[in-house]
């Protein structure tokens, strides 16, 4: 998402927002991209771009986190998307506020106090159970809310860090196995067995005070945008940990995330229906119409600058059986 070979993806109608850093910005702050141009917000903010919206803060876009600014308003928000795009339609981004994305650093957009990984494909789900069961058994659950678990927030890092292959207790799958009883070898070793998931991340800008219930058709107000993510996986140390209380090490040695953050008002467009519930939802789970994204997703491995890289899945968000609004509703 560094990459300059990622420019279609950064057109005026994205307008994403990150935390950047250069050789005349050496301090990390809130930026946007287009093309392959980096704009610093709080440069703008400076030279009076964004004096016609009362609700924004003073050097609210100087910050080392998009946090601040994320939990303002919906309002606030697209009125600054609305001037950014003016101001760029009309070519008046002064000189200094701008750098080309091969002289900059990106960085972690948000300081995170703490995420949830949910389980929201049912493909995914079935092809578990095909795995574990040897058949498409779902968890009790699935059709009832989004499952998920607690993850391990001070290893969420930006997309581009090093990953350390995680150590931890594996079933030795070399060694045969031992006794009578032909029980398999527990060893503490290296992960053999690091596996990768593609998944969306989404960012929740505004708080929501303790105890307070949230509906899923209200969820949207507190939704700052959507990052992709990858949920490093070792699957060795997950399948000796998992029972009975689910993943620890082997899922939260490492949670890598994109730089950049694309709004709700950039994904409106992308709005699409979802799948039709299969059981009776409480009245804060139930979201009907377009609460899905029309968003294609894709993997692959390969080297620098996708020289030689090979695709290893496709996918697209619309398949996802509960929408964002429902997991925020259940974690409410």
């Amino acid at each position: 998402m560094t990459s300059p070979e990622y420019a279609h993806h950064f057109s005026i109608h994205n307008l994403p927002y990150g935390v950047a850093s250069s050789p005349c910005h050496p301090t990390p702050q809130c930026a946007t991209r287009l093309d392959n141009t980096i704009i610093f917000l709080a440069d703008l903010q400076e030279a009076n771009f964004f004096s016609s919206i009362p609700s924004l803060p003073a050097n609210i876009f100087a910050n080392p986190t998009l946090n601040p600014f994320a939990s303002l308003p919906k309002e606030t928000h697209a009125d600054v998307r609305r001037a950014l795009q003016s101001t760029i339609q009309q070519n008046a981004l002064p000189p200094q506020s701008t750098a080309e994305i091969s002289t900059v650093t990106m960085h972690l957009p948000i300081s995170i106090p703490s995420f949830t990984d949910f389980s929201c494909s049912l493909t995914h789900n079935q092809n578990a159970g095909r795995i574990i069961l040897n058949h498409e058994t779902l968890p009790p659950a699935f059709f009832h809310f989004p499952i998920g678990y607690t993850g391990r927030a001070s290893t969420i890092v930006v997309s581009g860090s090093p990953v350390t292959r995680p150590i931890g207790h594996i079933y030795d799958t070399l060694s045969p196995p031992e006794g009578n009883e032909k029980k398999k070898k527990v060893i503490f070793a290296p992960c053999r067995a690091l596996d990768y998931e593609l998944e969306l991340g989404v960012v929740v800008g505004r708080p929501l005070s303790p105890g307070t219930r949230l509906k899923a058709t209200d969820a949207e107000e507190y939704i700052f945008g959507l990052v992709v993510l990858n949920d490093w996986s070792a699957r060795d140390i997950q399948g000796l940990e998992m029972i009975p209380l689910g993943p620890l090490n082997g899922k939260n040695f490492a949670t890598t995330i994109s730089p950049w953050i694309v709004t709700m008002d950039a994904l409106r467009p992308f709005k699409v229906e979802g799948p039709q519930p299969r059981v009776s939802l409480p009245e804060h789970m139930q979201d009907p119409g377009k609460f899905n994204y029309d968003i294609t997703v894709m993997e692959a491995l390969g080297g620098e600058e996708r020289k030689g890289e090979t695709v290893v899945g496709r996918s697209n968000a619309k398949k996802m059986f509960w929408s964002v609004r429902q997991m925020c509703a259940h974690l409410a």
